[in-house]
């Protein structure tokens, strides 16, 4: 018996896929954090806190993301700090262990920008309150 030809080919369905990938219009926007996750930045010289949102209660963007960074050098702590008490998270003025998982389905708002990098639309959230 000859042996089983493996495919290299797939189905794909994009017909449910809006245009939730193109860049919101300026505004504030209520999102729900989906996950979050520590990355190093272009130079491997430092960390950073990547943070997945979900926008919700907005029909005309039912699907739509967003990203906020939130950079772990000591002189850009206070951004990480300002998103911990909008969340209610435990104290921010001692130090701290922090699992991120535990902020997943937490909500906020998020102040949204739009900036142009190589002829690009991008969002950029400048600042975040509470729900």
């Amino acid at each position: 018996m000859p042996p089983l030809k493996k495919s290299n080919s797939i189905r794909i369905d994009f017909r449910s896929l809006s245009d939730c990938y193109n860049a919101l219009p300026e505004g504030i926007y209520h999102v729900e954090i989906a996950y979050a996750h520590v990355k190093y930045n272009k130079k491997h010289s430092g960390q950073y806190i990547n943070w997945h949102l979900n926008v919700i209660n907005n029909n005309d963007y039912p699907r739509a993301k967003l990203f906020l960074i939130t950079p772990l050098k000591p002189t850009a702590l206070w951004k990480l700090k300002k998103l911990l008490k909008i969340l209610r998270s435990s104290s921010t003025t001692d130090i701290v262990n922090i699992n991120l998982d535990d902020f997943v389905g937490k909500k906020l708002q998020v102040k949204v920008i739009q900036e142009y990098y190589s002829g690009t639309v991008y969002n950029k959230i400048i600042d975040f309150y509470p729900l």
